[in-house]
């Protein structure tokens, strides 16, 4: 059911980092939410998941139930005027700018950029925009560190299971400086 998939999807973003997410759900007890989400008019969140789950695991034992504020876009994923890109590509842009200020897992940035190139075809002058980086070199480098955690996870047996590799960033960047090394042929 449509419940028992919220819940689990909420108790994976509750335990992602529950020290940050125990200070945020005392934060909203006591101001409320301050940044309104965003939500197509079909009901999918694009911004403010964890808001929102925060909000749910309050109103599980408050007294007086607390909603959502979010800003409702006219688009939906269904109704073929805006493309699942867009939606996205918006997505993207709202947790650059916003959820990097409570330290959006770099992870998860690896996976997009690397679902953007092979799903989506981006370009890296576009993944450079998005991801407000000044080099074509760092994007690239990013995506090469995607795929090695993705054949990592193959390798071990568990693919796409990031949560894997969570916290192992710097071990697949050396990775890469060093197999890059190794390629250029220097000793």
């Amino acid at each position: 059911s449509i419940a028992d998939s919220n819940k689990i999807i909420y108790e994976w973003i509750w335990k992602k980092d529950l020290s940050k997410n125990k200070n945020s759900l005392k934060d909203i007890q006591e101001k409320g939410q301050i940044e309104a989400g965003v939500v197509t008019r079909d009901g999918i969140i694009i911004d403010g998941n964890r808001r929102f789950m925060l909000i749910n695991k309050i109103n599980e034992t408050a007294t007086q139930s607390r909603g959502f504020k979010a800003v409702i876009l006219d688009d939906t994923y269904e109704d073929g005027k805006t493309s699942n890109i867009d939606l996205m590509e918006l997505e993207q842009e709202l947790q650059i700018t916003v959820d990097e200020k409570v330290d959006y897992d770099s992870i998860e940035k690896y996976i997009r950029i690397k679902k953007f190139k092979e799903k989506y075809e981006f370009d890296n002058k576009k993944l450079m925009s998005m991801y407000k980086v000044e080099s074509e070199k760092e994007i690239e480098s990013k995506y090469q560190i995607a795929k090695l955690m993705h054949d990592y996870l193959n390798h071990i047996g568990s693919p796409n299971i990031w949560s894997r590799v969570r916290k192992a960033e710097d071990l697949f960047i050396k990775s890469f400086g060093h197999s890059n090394f190794l390629i250029k042929g220097e000793t």
